[in-house]
């Protein structure tokens, strides 16, 4: 019997054997690193990027890794490929730069659960460039939030979402400075694995809407979001409607 028969037996997914999607994973810390084991164990192509190095801060919550001072893209895939000698996990030891951020371009879906602004803004600009599928994940603190990009016409890019609906310091919170639950990161990362995996099974299924929600008092909501008239990336239009140059 298949390793993946439990994900083929459901009903609504179509899963057929390993999930037939590459994924660039961007980071390997506290998101990502549940988030790789469950593509990993589902059988997905991962092209995971990060520069940095386990911390013994990281530990706590970052879960693939087991001793500090090793590369996390390393680290990462030599763990995704233990768990499932099957998976095809390519590491990449960069600090992704506007000089080499079309490395990520091979991918179908791209998840972003790097910890900077700087990086977030990169690749959301890249994805939304070249409609790439773009899944954002953060976690600070007790709070996480969850949404796509470019995943049908009408979703908005994201500068319409971040612009217009969450304050800049979202964007600016890291665990470092603001301090981080370990298992929230867990649970940030496994729905955002989740939507990974109906969005190779049946894209139809996906989150539509900025997820919000907070361990701390245990709440969650979606907030709907669209096109932003003005927006500098999309001007409000959907894709297709010759948006990018």
């Amino acid at each position: 019997m298949s390793r993946y028969n439990r994900h083929d037996i459901l009903p609504h997914l179509n899963l057929d054997g390993p999930l037939k999607t590459k994924i660039a994973v961007i980071g390997a810390g506290g998101v990502g690193s549940p988030l790789i084991l469950y593509l990993a164990g589902a059988g997905a192509s991962l092209d995971i990027y990060d520069f940095d190095v386990v911390d013994v801060t990281n530990l706590h919550r970052q879960i693939i890794h087991t001793e500090p001072g090793v590369q996390k893209a390393q680290s990462a895939a030599m763990h995704a490929m233990r768990l499932n000698p099957e998976a095809r996990v390519t590491p990449f030891n960069v600090r992704l730069t506007s000089e080499n951020i079309s490395m990520i371009g091979t991918a179908d879906a791209i998840i972003d659960t790097s910890d900077n602004p700087e990086t977030r803004i990169l690749v959301a600009e890249f994805a939304f460039q070249h409609s790439i599928p773009h899944l954002y994940a953060a976690c600070a603190r007790f709070q996480y939030q969850i949404v796509w990009f470019n995943i049908c016409p009408a979703a908005p890019c994201f500068c319409c979402v971040f612009t217009a609906n969450t304050p800049p310091a979202a964007l600016q919170m890291r665990a470092a400075s603001h301090g981080v639950l370990g298992p929230a990161t867990g649970v940030a990362s496994s729905l955002a694995a989740c939507e990974l995996i109906k969005f190779a099974g049946n894209s139809e299924l996906c989150l539509q809407g900025l997820l919000l929600g907070s361990v701390l008092d245990n709440s969650q909501r979606v907030v709907a979001v669209q096109p932003r008239a003005g927006c500098a990336w999309c001007g409000g239009k959907i894709m297709g409607e010759d948006t990018k140059e």
